[in-house]
């Protein structure tokens, strides 16, 4: 079945007045390239819509169908791309609060006064030292330099 046997003066009226589907409005299309006798009998029917006292409105034909046919789009295929916009978006949030958090957790200055934590410190002098530190280890430092530790208090 082709789709000239779908086509009717009534669908062709609904086109020329914009009121047409988008799908009927393709249909339409298809319907006028495909001869060009359908093509003369469209002009026909649009010059006698247009001159008989139905004018169309100021909006060219071709602008209608193409809003309708967005219109359409937008309802079929706006809902998927708003959704994937918003999980875009809500993955974004989540990542920037992850970041700002571990931002936050490793670069943190201490809200500990350094001059208020008693510090313990051990200057060698020409000769390496062995020392023993309060928490039971052992270190080896190297001459003329310092070690320091917090004092357990």
């Amino acid at each position: 079945m082709s789709q000239e046997n779908f086509v009717n003066d009534a669908l062709i009226g609904k086109f020329i007045a914009g009121e047409a589907t988008p799908e009927e409005a393709m249909q339409v299309n298809d319907w006028i390239a495909a001869s060009e006798e359908n093509k003369i009998y469209f002009t026909q029917l649009e010059r006698t819509w247009t001159f008989g006292g139905n004018q169309l409105s100021s909006t060219p034909k071709k602008e209608i169908v193409w809003s309708a046919l967005e219109r359409t789009i937008s309802k079929t295929h706006g809902s998927k791309k708003e959704s994937s916009i918003s999980l875009y978006r809500i993955a974004a949030t989540i990542l920037l609060l992850i970041s700002i958090s571990a931002a936050l957790y490793f670069f943190k200055i201490p809200k500990q006064n350094s001059s208020a934590i008693a510090w313990e410190t051990k200057r060698t002098s020409n000769e390496i030292a062995q020392l023993d530190l309060p928490d039971g280890s052992n270190v080896k430092v190297n001459c003329n330099s310092i070690i320091k530790w917090q004092k357990k208090i």
